[in-house]
């Protein structure tokens, strides 16, 4: 039950500390529409296509590496359910706890509405859960 309320705080907290801005990228790779930042610390980016889907994981530190290591279930996942399943990776190593439930979200898309989108999608994977 406690694992439940923490995945489900860490979507709560997402609405709570999202960013949004637009893209700043020069260089997009070529399916790339929508960057979605997760810091947790671990920090992580996930690319995501026009669909929503995730294309591409990186890990921005050795916590996320750590996080990340032989993971399935993110890359070619609706962002809804592969924010979920890191949030359950994140509970399960220890990084998201009663103590630790900050999680920082920024959303860099082609446009606001897009963003709008991604946060909308992210925020209902939480509520699914309940």
């Amino acid at each position: 039950m406690k694992k439940a309320a923490l995945i489900l705080s860490f979507v709560v907290l997402v609405s709570g500390f999202a960013m949004v801005f637009g893209a700043c990228n020069d260089k997009p790779d070529a399916t790339a529409e929508t960057y979605v930042a997760m810091d947790i610390n671990p920090s992580l980016e996930l690319v995501l296509d026009g669909d929503e889907k995730v294309i591409a994981v990186r890990a921005l530190n050795k916590d996320a590496e750590i996080l990340l290591y032989g993971a399935e279930g993110i890359v070619g996942a609706k962002i809804g359910d592969a924010s979920r399943t890191i949030a359950s990776l994140a509970v399960q190593y220890g990084y998201l706890t009663e103590d630790n439930s900050t999680v920082g979200v920024t959303v860099s898309g082609k446009t606001q509405d897009a963003e709008g989108n991604i946060l909308s999608s992210i925020n209902a994977s939480g509520d699914e859960g309940r």
